[in-house]
Formats: C-alpha cells, sequence, structure tokens
C-alpha cells in the first residue's frame, strides 16, 4: 500500500496537468477563432501598409541593437505611435465618441516584433457605411431641424435657450479670428489609418478649410503641428501648449477648431465610414464634439462652447443637411476651456477617404462662416 504523501503527491500531479492541458485547449480555440484572426489582420494591414510607420521604425530596429527592454519598448512606441506602457491615460483622454461604436484604432502593444522591408500594397480595406441621422421627429423646432444634442452629460441642457442666446464672441476683421489645430494631425483616411504626410491626413483637411474660412474674409491661423507625434499619449496636453501661446500672440483670436477624424468599426472589425449625399457627391458626415467641467477640470464657460455649436449646426443643416451628426456633449474637457468659441469638429472616419473628408470639411468650414459674418 503506498503512503498517504505519495497520494497526495500524485495527486497535485495529476491537477496540475488537468490545468496545463485544459489551457492549452483554451488557447487553441482563441487562437483558431475569427475574431483572434481578424484582429491581427487587422493590425498587420494597418499598420504594415503604412510606408510612413515602416520608415520610423526601421531605422529604429538598426540603431536599438543591445535590445533592451527600453530599446524594445521606443521601437513598438514608434511603431504604433502611442505610449505602450501608458494605455489608461490613452483610453482617459483621448478617444472620442461615436455614434455605432467605438474602438480605440490602436491597441496598447504591438505584437509583431520585425518590420517586413517589403510593405503590403495599400488596397482599400472593405468598409460598412451609414448615413447618422441628427433629426428627432418628436422633438422641438431645431431637434426637428436636426440640431439635437447626444448628451452623455449629468448636465441638463436646453437646446432652444442656447439657440436663442447671444454669443460672447464677435466678428473680428483684419486680425486673426480662428485657430485651427489637430490634436491627433496623424489621423488619416482609408485605406492608411495613420500617416505622418501632411497632404494625406487631417492636416489637409484643416488647410482646405483655412481657405474657405479665408475666400469668406476671416483670418485664420492653421498650426500643422501633430501634437500625436511621436507619441500619442498626452496629445491634449502637447496642444494645449500650442493653443495656449498662439493665443497669447493673437488675442484677438476666440474661436478654436480642433479638427479631428472620427473611427467607427462594427464587431468584426469592419470600418464603418459616415457619408452623405451633398450636391451630388458622396461626403463624410462631421461632427461636434463639446466639453464640460463634469471630470472636474477648471471650465465654466463650456455651455458657450455649446451654444457656438448649436448655431453652427443649425447652419450647416439649413445649406447641406445630413452632414452633421448629432452634436456630442461629453464629460471631458478637451482644452475647450480657453476661449468662449472652442470646439472639437469630427470630420469623417478612418472608413472615409480623404476625398470625402475634404469636402466635409469645405462645406462645414462654409457654414461656420455664415454664422461668424452674421455676428456684430
Amino acid at each position: 500500500m503506498k503512503p498517504v504523501k505519495t497520494y497526495f503527491f500524485n495527486l497535485r500531479k495529476f491537477t496540475a496537468v488537468s490545468l496545463v492541458a485544459l489551457s492549452s485547449l483554451v488557447i487553441v480555440n482563441i487562437i483558431s477563432s475569427g475574431a483572434f484572426i481578424n484582429f491581427f489582420q487587422k493590425l498587420y494591414m494597418g499598420y504594415f501598409n503604412d510606408k510612413t510607420a515602416l520608415f520610423t521604425v526601421i531605422p529604429l530596429l538598426s540603431s536599438e541593437k543591445d535590445k533592451t527592454y527600453d530599446s524594445i519598448i521606443k521601437v513598438i512606441s514608434a511603431f504604433a505611435m502611442i505610449d505602450i506602457e501608458n494605455p489608461v491615460e490613452i483610453m482617459k483622454e483621448n478617444f472620442t465618441a461615436i455614434a455605432v461604436k467605438q474602438q480605440p484604432e490602436k491597441k496598447e502593444t504591438a505584437p509583431q516584433k520585425t518590420v517586413h522591408e517589403e510593405p503590403v500594397s495599400a488596397e482599400p480595406p472593405p468598409v460598412a457605411q451609414t448615413t447618422v441621422n441628427p433629426v428627432n421627429q418628436n422633438g422641438g423646432a431645431l431637434e426637428q431641424m436636426g440640431v439635437t444634442v447626444k448628451n452623455e452629460t449629468s448636465y441638463q441642457v436646453d437646446v432652444n435657450a442656447l439657440y436663442n442666446e447671444p454669443l460672447k464672441i464677435t466678428k473680428r476683421t483684419d486680425v486673426p479670428q480662428i485657430l485651427i489645430i489637430h490634436t491627433h494631425g496623424s489621423e488619416a483616411f482609408n485605406p492608411t489609418a495613420r500617416n505622418v504626410d501632411i497632404n494625406n491626413n487631417i492636416v489637409r483637411v484643416g488647410r482646405e478649410m483655412k481657405a474657405v474660412f479665408e475666400q469668406n474674409g476671416i483670418s485664420v491661423i492653421h498650426s500643422e503641428i501633430m501634437h500625436d507625434i511621436p507619441k500619442y499619449n498626452n496629445s491634449y496636453g502637447k496642444a494645449l501648449e500650442t493653443i495656449t501661446q498662439v493665443l497669447n500672440e493673437n488675442p484677438s483670436i476666440n474661436i478654436v477648431l480642433d479638427v479631428h477624424r472620427d473611427a467607427i468599426t462594427k464587431d468584426d472589425g469592419t470600418p464603418v465610414k459616415v457619408s452623405a449625399d451633398i450636391n451630388n457627391q458622396e461626403t463624410a458626415q462631421v461632427m461636434f464634439v463639446v466639453g464640460t467641467n463634469e471630470s472636474g477640470l477648471s471650465h465654466d464657460n463650456w455651455r458657450e462652447n455649446l451654444k457656438l455649436a448649436v448655431k453652427c449646426q443649425q447652419a450647416i443643416n439649413g445649406v447641406y443637411p445630413k452632414l452633421a451628426r448629432p452634436i456630442n456633449l461629453r464629460t471631458e474637457r478637451f482644452n475647450q476651456h480657453k476661449s468662449y468659441g472652442s470646439l472639437i469638429l469630427e470630420v469623417g472616419t478612418h472608413g472615409n477617404s480623404l476625398e470625402e473628408a475634404i469636402l466635409a470639411g469645405k462645406y462645414s468650414a462654409q457654414a461656420i462662416s455664415n454664422v461668424i459674418n452674421s455676428l456684430n
């Protein structure tokens, strides 16, 4: 008869082997699942198709020969354009709201260890299409005209009252009135979600908007700094430094437009583009995002920004129906405490083309110009 101690030893051994076998089965099932394959396929297509990312990472791979932890982190961070050691702040600060489903465009880590020298051809991936309707048929007159607020705060807002109140900003002549910035300047469009070429990312949209404002007699300063390069983390902190400096040097500026592009994906990872037919052209939709002080940061004048967004939304709807998605009211501040006219403008998604986003930016700038030129 075996001693009791031997039975306990065999029992522990049997339990350990069983757990290992069970874990192996779970891992195999996860790896073979369509979601897992789609996840890595999305990462591969999103990053390796971006030649700019390759050109950024390859020199780092050759220079970081010691392969220490810090050097590996440096390479991966440059590749993903995020600080992978601090993903919580990225999630908390940098992702904007979306109407269908929001997913961060970049994961906290980039699992690839090597970079192919031959990039895969950047064929546009399949996308789903939707038109987000801002109209609330059961609302008041403004809501039936498309001036609808998606309120993610605990604050109560009266859209009609805000629309009827005068703005605290006035028309400025012969001096800069608008600052256009890009907190996430590398945001790009189908087929490349990130691009540091300012001719092919959201900065290009800002350039086109600036031209429209100036055609309407409105002076604009456009910062082409990409505050998410080389690291995505703390983009808003870096953008705040730019805003503060420009406003100090140009006190006439009373409108700050932080121009982004949104990101919407379906459950299977398929990009979703938001679009509408404007003047017989397929055009990306836009969305105003307004911050508040509900997160605890000082921002007592957020209603002034919301007031401007409401008036601009009404102006857009009056000229270009279906161009605008509902206004998004958020708990975060988004650097909008620096003026009475600070707004985020989301132009399209990563499923839209650059051409569709440029059209949307131009149409939005024209409608906003109409609001500004109506001021005293």
